[in-house]
């Protein structure tokens, strides 16, 4: 499955999700919580295929750990992102890891596991340190699994 499905089902399966967690009372409607769900749900509805060496997701990491990084390197002190020391230990994290990723990992190997999605939402809580957001995070990194196996399947 290419990119564009994954960020449109993504976006779907985040959106669905955010909403069952309003109706459940456990996500406020502050603009700052807003903004944030299709951008998390688009970038874990990619995460998975972080692992190709020059892929959609490979370059978004990238590019969200270079935004972080000079961030930090500013000085900024963003209220939900965190003070610029974080931002730059985010943002080299990033960067080496999707390095790491992209040149190591075998494509469907680890980064295609639950496991793996468990992990990048639970590191997302360190960042936003807010639950609703990682259970959004989970939910469209394992849609993008569900579509791989789903296509696989079909095709």
């Amino acid at each position: 499955m290419d990119a564009q499905n994954h960020l449109i089902i993504g976006l779907i399966v985040g959106t669905i999700t955010a909403a069952a967690l309003m109706f459940l009372k456990k996500i406020d409607f502050a603009f700052l919580n807003m903004a944030f769900i299709p951008l998390i749900s688009l970038l874990y509805s990619l995460l998975p295929d972080i692992d190709h060496k020059s892929g959609t997701a490979t370059w978004m990491a990238y590019g969200t750990g270079l935004i972080f990084l000079i961030l930090g390197f500013l000085g900024l002190n963003i209220p939900f992102l965190g003070d610029s020391s974080t931002l730059m230990i985010a943002g080299i994290i990033t960067l080496v890891g999707t390095f790491c990723l992209a040149m190591f990992a075998g494509h469907r190997g680890f980064v295609h596991t639950i496991w793996f999605g468990a992990l990048a939402a639970a590191a997302l809580y360190l960042l936003l340190h807010q639950w609703t957001h990682c259970i959004i995070a989970f939910m469209a990194f394992y849609s993008h699994l569900c579509a791989d196996g789903l296509w696989d399947k079909l095709y």
